[in-house]
């Protein structure tokens, strides 16, 4: 993952392919706290009887950042990342893209967030960009659609019993932007824009009560103006960690 963002524009929270990943910070200096990345990962293993015989579906990630803080309880976070998807045959695709009329993915994934408190209360915004640069869709309403955008701010905290946290993040997803497999379901997947509002509350310090609204919509529906697949989703979350 981008060790900088949640947005769920690339990965959704709950993508867990095998692989490795590892981050290594670097030693601070002038008050900067660098750091590298890199990872690959295994996200279709294909039958030894497909063609090309026995080749996995993989992305192979590169990424580098900074941290800095410009004054006491204040801290700024950038990175970037590489992302190259290694996919062979339809079936790999198909695996791989849930509505993307490409067939390539080489994305670019750039972040950054910002913490602070303001009144006693942690606020946390952040900004992300992911664009896809081997976009082959030749289609005319989606050749062009390999960008994604994403902003927000998250507020509170959720380590003790009574916290209260709270969520507001924008979303614009076009089609070719991501792979569709992967990119967060409950708001749509890619070729969607729109609104995530959440409200967490401790009932007690390891359980916790959570709910998520997805308010969405196409960025290119069926039919030039369509407003059809209007998506609206309520998500209720009981967690205990242990």
């Amino acid at each position: 993952p981008l060790p900088v963002t949640s947005s769920g524009m690339i990965w959704d929270s709950d993508v867990n392919p095998e692989g490795v990943w590892g981050v290594y910070k670097c030693p601070k200096a002038a008050g900067i706290e660098p750091f590298v990345s890199a990872g690959y990962f295994v996200i279709t293993e294909t039958a030894p009887t497909a063609a090309p015989a026995g080749h996995d579906v993989t992305v192979a990630t590169y990424g580098a950042g900074a941290t800095v803080k410009p004054a006491e309880d204040v801290s700024v976070t950038a990175a970037a990342r590489y992302l190259a998807y290694d996919f062979h045959g339809a079936g790999g695709v198909a695996a791989a893209a849930r509505t993307a009329g490409t067939r390539n993915w080489d994305i670019i994934n750039v972040g950054a967030k910002a913490k602070m408190k303001i009144q006693g209360v942690p606020v946390s915004p952040f900004v992300e960009w992911v664009h896809n640069m081997n976009n082959d869709d030749s289609r005319t309403r989606t050749k062009h659609k390999s960008n994604g955008y994403a902003a927000g701010v998250k507020l509170g905290s959720k380590k003790r019993k009574g916290d209260w946290s709270g969520k507001y993040m924008y979303k614009y997803i076009e089609m070719n932007a991501t792979p569709g497999a992967m990119t967060d379901a409950d708001f749509g997947g890619p070729n969607r824009k729109g609104h995530v509002v959440g409200v967490t509350h401790n009932l007690a310090d390891s359980l916790t009560l959570g709910a998520t609204a997805f308010f969405s919509s196409p960025i290119v529906g069926v039919a030039p103006g369509s407003s059809q697949d209007k998506g609206r989703t309520l998500q209720i979350d009981l967690i205990w960690k242990f």
